[in-house]
């Protein structure tokens, strides 16, 4: 039972064992499965379940990066060992590149978004504010080019010139 675009000697259970062993890495499982790695890719266009059972599988793995990498941390904070500075290191690396959803986030990236959000609504205001003054200055422009624009011209103003009052 082939998927379309797989070589018919590989079934979807032996494909998906293969992502469970290697974790969802697309790349590891086709070298296992002797596929091209496009192979697989065709293989999860064409079988929504395959490449769902993929994306679960990486989901699991990352948690469970996460889980270790906070467990070892609550760990060497509770020792306090030169050995496990490295470890810590690690762990923290992990947390913070990975660990959003939970609530990971160095300091300075959250500084940094907090400082790109403000920006963003300064911006946001400063064009609204830009196309308010243009759409006055349209209004303005259109009044006076008007002929009947009596609360902003002279009374005068659009009477024709007398031949004594042309321009010399």
């Amino acid at each position: 039972m082939g998927i379309s675009g797989v070589p018919l000697t590989t079934t979807s259970s032996e494909i998906k064992e293969a992502l469970k062993k290697h974790n969802g890495i697309v790349s590891r499982a086709a070298r296992e499965l002797h596929l091209h790695i496009s192979t697989l890719y065709r293989a999860f266009e064409a079988d929504s379940d395959l490449k769902k059972y993929r994306d679960d599988i990486r989901i699991d793995y990352e948690e469970s990066q996460l889980d270790e990498a906070e467990e070892t941390l609550i760990y060497a904070l509770s020792i306090r060992s030169d050995d496990l500075t490295n470890a810590m290191k690690a762990s923290m690396f992990t947390l913070n590149t990975k660990g959003a959803k939970r609530g990971y986030v160095p300091a300075e990236v959250q500084a940094a978004r907090e400082e790109a959000e403000q920006a963003k609504s300064l911006t946001l205001s400063l064009a609204q504010m830009q196309e308010f003054a243009e759409w006055q200055a349209d209004k303005l422009r259109r009044q006076n080019a008007s002929p009947a624009c009596p609360s902003l011209c002279p009374e005068d103003a659009h009477k024709p010139l007398s031949t004594d009052q042309s321009l010399s």
